[in-house]
């Protein structure tokens, strides 16, 4: 879950660890929808490839159910930017053992990298145009398993509503 909160931060990442200039990515401020994918590793692709078809069918449905992330509101002000890169590092920082490196930050795309002990992740944004962007966070947990995290963010409109994180 830390994973998919983590790409749904990114949408207003302006800053990050690592000596990468921090561009902050071109989008519109006002009220954001943050959608998450979750898409099963290989080792469990071919787990269930194993399994007779009804079965096979059942698995995924009751994966998918399980995996459903609700829909992530967020408001992004002007304000939204003023200390960002302070907040951002001091909640990073919040994990013992992590550290996060920062591959590349332009207006269309911020690309990097979040290690820990026992966790890694690479993530990348790519800003389509100023009313929608693409994260994809890929994880390996105990070196082995590896999960991919797909969230489609789309603006909503200039104004917030009451119940979007700021």
């Amino acid at each position: 879950m830390k994973n998919i909160l983590f790409a749904t931060l990114l949408l207003t990442v302006t800053s990050a660890f690592a000596e990468t200039e921090i561009v902050p990515l071109d989008v519109d401020p006002g009220y954001w929808e943050s959608n998450t994918e979750l898409v099963f590793n290989k080792e469990i692709d071919d787990m269930l490839a194993n399994l007779p078809e009804s079965q096979r069918t059942l698995m995924k449905e009751m994966m998918k159910s399980k995996a459903v992330v609700p829909t992530v509101k967020t408001c992004i002000t002007d304000e939204s930017y003023t200390d960002f890169e302070k907040d951002f590092k001091e909640s990073m920082d919040n994990a013992e053992g992590c550290e996060m490196t920062l591959k590349e930050s332009t207006g269309e795309s911020f690309i990097g990298e979040y290690q820990c002990d026992d966790f890694n992740a690479t993530f990348s944004i790519e800003v389509v145009n100023s009313k929608r962007h693409v994260t994809e966070v890929i994880t390996t947990a105990g070196g082995a398993v590896q999960t991919k995290v797909n969230v489609i963010a789309e603006w909503k409109g200039a104004d917030c509503p009451a119940d979007a994180a700021r």
